[in-house]
């Protein structure tokens, strides 16, 4: 046995070793490819020379019925890393600035988008860990050396004061979660906005008639007040400091939340968010009165308030719209955001993970 597994051990180094030359070959075409498409302005994106590559290679192997399923999973990956290489020689760069970004799954959300919309560019996480830490990469921006950028926790509201000129949405709702470069201006817009009207069209009741409560009083809290009050729906925030001047809106404690009769309920806190997803916003008799939840939250893909609640749905179309407005405004890009767009982007995610 122990003779066996010394040789079969033995065996994989090598072939792991010819493995290792074969892949920094690769990766060196790749990155002189990127070089190739920039100067040419072609997508890195050809799904039909990635379609016939598959096919003209599944052929070769020798067992396909055994190990054509797995050769599938070891292009696609391949495949991927590829393209991420011949991007890097690509102009085009965006980024999300925020604080601890491990979980963030925009990345994939931009890099469906890039693909589907033959527009070729990367997507960085950058952790800012203090707020003047964003000004490298805002003269980065102005300098065209990013298209642009998305902000999150904890600076949506702070970077405002980095910003030349604001959207009127950004204005009204305080909030900018998008940068980008107009005129030798950086312009700060809230595309939370889009993302959030849009996920809230999506709860399947006449909101009118209804109470809603959102929990938490930050940037997004905010958005999502905004759009209720166009809307005229009755709307209530819970927080844990109820003496909140700043939200012309009722504001409650989570201990009055207990008196509330519960209906539906918008949970705009990272309270629930990986890796602490056995964290609850509110306590599990409350959650499971309320016959509707929007959790901002979509990492776990259903977090513990959803799975209480009798019904609900997570961030995910809220994130796949920010980041489709983002796009349209980095690229000047006519686009109609639909349901059916929306989807297109969520499948093409789903293959990712």
């Amino acid at each position: 046995m122990t003779d066996y597994l010394t040789i079969a051990r033995k065996k994989i180094d090598q072939i792991d070793h010819k493995m290792i030359k074969l892949f920094e070959q690769r990766l060196e075409v790749s990155r002189n490819l990127g070089l190739y498409k920039k100067t040419r302005k072609l997508s890195v994106y050809n799904p039909r020379r990635e379609l016939e590559l598959l096919n003209q290679n599944m052929r070769k192997l020798r067992n396909v019925k055994e190990n054509g399923i797995y050769y599938r999973k070891f292009f696609n990956t391949v495949l991927s890393i590829s393209k991420i290489v011949q991007r890097e020689k690509i102009t085009h760069k965006c980024g999300l600035l925020g604080k601890n970004l491990t979980h963030s799954k925009s990345p994939l959300i931009h890099n469906v988008i890039s693909n589907l919309s033959k527009r070729s560019y990367s997507y960085e996480l950058i952790e800012i860990e203090e707020l003047n830490d964003v000004k490298p990469y805002l003269k980065m921006l102005k300098n065209g050396e990013y298209l642009g950028f998305n902000v999150t926790m904890p600076y949506k509201n702070s970077i405002i004061k980095y910003c030349d000129y604001l959207t009127p949405i950004s204005y009204l709702t305080g909030s900018v979660n998008t940068l980008y470069v107009k005129r030798g201006k950086i312009y700060g817009d809230n595309t939370d906005y889009y993302g959030l009207k849009f996920s809230i069209n999506e709860i399947p009741f006449d909101l009118t008639n209804h109470t809603i409560h959102i929990l938490g009083t930050g940037s997004t809290a905010k958005t999502a007040g905004y759009i209720l009050n166009e809307k005229k729906v009755s709307t209530k925030f819970v927080s844990r400091d109820a003496t909140n001047k700043k939200l012309n809106f009722p504001i409650i404690n989570y201990d009055d939340l207990e008196k509330e009769n519960i209906d539906i309920i918008i949970n705009a806190t990272p309270v629930g968010m990986y890796p602490n997803v056995n964290e609850r916003i509110i306590k599990k008799d409350i959650a499971k009165q309320a016959n509707y939840a929007l959790d901002m939250i979509y990492n776990p893909e259903k977090s513990l308030l959803l799975e209480d609640a009798k019904a609900g749905s997570n961030g995910l179309h809220m994130l796949i719209v920010q980041a489709l407005e983002s796009f349209k405004l980095w690229f000047a890009f006519q686009l109609s955001v639909t349901k059916t767009t929306v989807e297109k982007v969520k499948i093409n995610y789903d293959k990712l993970l």
